[in-house]
């Protein structure tokens, strides 16, 4: 996820629409730091979820970042196929193969909504 970050802050500097860079684009400049944002808040609950990995509340951890990475990941690399727009899905991509490596994430493992169910009843629900 961090290379596509990285690839779009690149592309944004680079392409040029109406005689200026998209990153000087609002909409552009904000899905970017989206992206930014989900990356690091999904990181941060793995790092947490790795850490606690003996607590008793160690499952609630682990779905907590199992779907915030999966999800962060599929967000992220639709995210970046806007921001490429028709070239990220010329000729095989990194951003296309990032999506379709991202996409079976959400299932394997348990999917997103499994992963609900998991937090919700550690919550007590």
């Amino acid at each position: 996820m961090d290379r596509l970050v990285e690839r779009c802050v690149a592309h944004a500097r680079e392409r040029r629409q109406f005689g200026v860079p998209i990153g000087s684009f609002q909409a552009v400049r904000h899905r970017i730091a989206d992206m930014k944002l989900r990356v690091e808040a999904a990181r941060l609950l793995l790092y947490r979820a790795c850490a606690r990995q003996d607590a008793p509340d160690a499952l609630l951890g682990a779905a907590l970042a199992k779907t915030a990475v999966s999800e962060a990941a599929v967000r992220t690399a639709l995210d970046a196929t806007q921001i490429f727009g028709a070239a990220a899905f010329t000729g095989g991509s990194y951003e296309e193969r990032a999506l379709l490596g991202a996409l079976p994430s959400t299932i394997f493992s348990g999917t997103s909504e499994m992963q609900r169910e998991i937090i919700a009843k550690e919550l007590g629900l």
